[in-house]
C-alpha cells in the first residue's frame, strides 16, 4: 500500500515508527511500566539488566566516593555500595589488591555505623577467638609495643628479667613484639644514668621469738636526690606536664619528701607539686627503700645520705625556680622525723604547743599557743639534751 512507508510517532513514547509496523511496536513507556510492575520474584529480562547496571553506573560516575550510591524510595532511601566481583581469593591477591578491599570495607563500615567505623571495628572483634584469628592472619611485625611502654610496664609489674622474658614469649604467639632485652636494659641504663647505690646496712629487727636483733640488710638509693629530681622536671617539661596549681610561684618549684612502710619494705619518695596531679602513684618516685620497719633507728640509718642532700635542695635551684621542700606522710612517720613523741606525749600535735590535756577537753587553741616550726624544734631538742646532761650529772 502507499501508506506502508509513511511514519509517525507514538504518542506516549514519542518513537518513530512505520504505519506498517505500528500494529507490533512496543511502546517503551509500556515496557517501563511493566518493569515496575513486575514481581520482584520473578527473573529480570534483559533489558532490566541493561537498565540497572546503566542506572548504576551512572550514579557510581556521579557519587563522591565512586563507591557507594543511593537511591530515593517511597520510605528511608536505598544504599549501594559497588562490589566488584573478585577474581582471586585474599590469600592470593597482591597487596595492591588487598588495600583496595581494605578501603571499601571501610567505606561500607563508615556507612553502617553513621561515621563510627572504630565502634563497628571493636565489636566486629569483640570475641578473643575472632581477636585471636584475627592476630594470627596478621604480619607479626605489624604489631609493635612501642619503645619504653615495656619497660615501664616490667616496673609497674615488679617483674624481674626471667618473668619479663617468659611474657615476651608469650605475647610473641598472639602476634606482639616488643623490644629486645639488650635495648630496654639500654633504656634502664639511661634512666638510672649511674645514679644508683646499694649497700649492706646494720638495720634493727624487733620480733617476739628473737627480741631485738641487728642484721645487716640491703639499702638502695640514688646517689644525687637533686640530679633525681631535676631528671623528673625534665622529663615533665618536655611532656608540658608541668603547672602552677594557680597558687605555687612563678620561681619556685614545690617538691614534696616523704616516706610509708607497706609489704614489709619502706620506701622514701618524693612528689613534684607543679604536676597535675601531684599526689598519684604514677608521680611517685622512690628515692631509697630497704627491708626493715621505720623505727627511728632504721630511719636515721637509711636516710643519712638523703638527709644531708634535702639541705642542699634548698638552697639549689632548676632553671632559674628554687626549690621549696615538704614533708609528707602518716602521724607516726612525721612524728619520728621531727623528733616528736607521737600521741602518748604531752605536746602530740605536728602544729603547735597546745598539750594533749588541753586537746582533750575539746578547747580549741588560743591566741597564747605557738606554733610550732623548725625552729622550735631544734630550741626544743637542744633544751632536752641540756636537761638530760644535768640530770646525768
Amino acid at each position: 500500500m502507499a501508506f506502508d512507508n509513511q511514519q509517525t510517532s507514538c504518542k506516549r513514547c514519542k518513537d518513530i515508527v512505520l504505519l506498517k509496523d505500528q500494529e507490533n511496536h512496543t511502546c517503551r513507556q509500556n515496557e517501563i511500566e511493566e518493569m515496575l510492575t513486575r514481581p520482584l520474584t520473578e527473573p529480570l529480562t534483559k533489558s532490566m539488566e541493561r537498565l540497572g547496571s546503566h542506572i548504576m553506573k551512572s550514579k557510581l560516575t556521579q557519587s563522591h566516593d565512586k563507591r557507594s550510591v543511593s537511591f530515593k524510595t517511597g520510605g528511608q532511601p536505598i544504599t549501594a555500595v559497588y562490589v566488584p566481583k573478585p577474581r582471586k581469593s585474599s590469600t592470593c591477591a597482591s597487596k595492591a589488591t588487598l588495600k583496595k578491599r581494605s578501603k571499601l570495607l571501610s567505606t561500607t563500615r563508615q556507612i553502617v555505623s553513621m561515621g563510627q567505623p572504630e565502634t563497628q571495628l571493636a565489636n566486629e572483634i569483640q570475641t578473643s577467638e575472632d581477636l585471636q584469628t584475627l592476630l594470627g592472619n596478621l604480619d607479626q611485625k605489624q604489631i609493635l609495643i612501642p619503645t619504653g611502654e615495656f619497660l615501664g610496664l616490667k616496673a609497674d609489674l615488679c617483674s624481674s628479667w626471667k618473668r619479663n622474658r617468659e611474657l615476651k614469649s608469650w605475647l610473641k604467639k598472639y602476634g606482639i613484639l616488643t623490644e629486645s632485652e639488650h635495648k630496654m636494659r639500654q633504656q634502664q641504663n639511661s634512666i638510672i644514668g649511674g645514679n644508683i647505690v646499694a649497700e649492706y646496712l646494720p638495720f634493727l629487727f624487733t620480733s617476739e621469738e628473737e627480741g631485738t636483733t641487728i642484721r645487716k640488710t640491703p639499702c638502695v638509693g640514688v646517689k644525687s636526690l637533686q640530679d633525681k629530681i631535676e631528671q623528673q622536671l625534665d622529663g615533665y617539661d618536655s611532656l608540658n606536664l608541668l603547672t602552677s596549681h594557680g597558687v605555687i610561684p612563678n620561681n619556685e618549684v614545690w617538691v614534696k619528701i616523704g616516706g610509708d612502710k607497706g609489704g614489709g619494705t619502706f620506701k622514701q619518695m618524693f612528689q613534684i607539686a607543679n604536676t597535675y596531679h601531684p599526689n598519684a602513684p604514677k608521680n611517685t618516685t622512690v628515692v631509697c627503700m630497704f627491708p626493715a620497719s621505720d623505727s627511728t633507728h632504721n630511719l636515721k640509718l637509711g636516710l643519712s645520705r638523703i638527709r644531708s642532700q634535702v639541705d642542699e635542695l634548698q638552697t639549689s635551684s632548676w632553671r632559674d625556680k628554687k626549690y621549696r621542700v615538704f614533708a609528707f606522710g602518716d602521724y607516726e612517720y612525721l612524728c619520728r622525723m621531727y623528733g616528736i613523741s607521737g600521741a602518748s606525749g604531752r605536746h602530740c600535735c605536728l602544729w603547735c604547743h597546745m598539750t594533749k590535756k588541753d586537746m582533750q577537753s575539746g578547747n580549741p587553741p588560743g591566741e597564747n599557743t605557738i606554733p610550732r616550726s623548725l625552729e622550735t624544734l631544734r630550741r626544743d631538742l637542744e633544751a632536752y639534751i641540756s636537761k638530760f646532761l644535768k640530770i646525768l650529772k
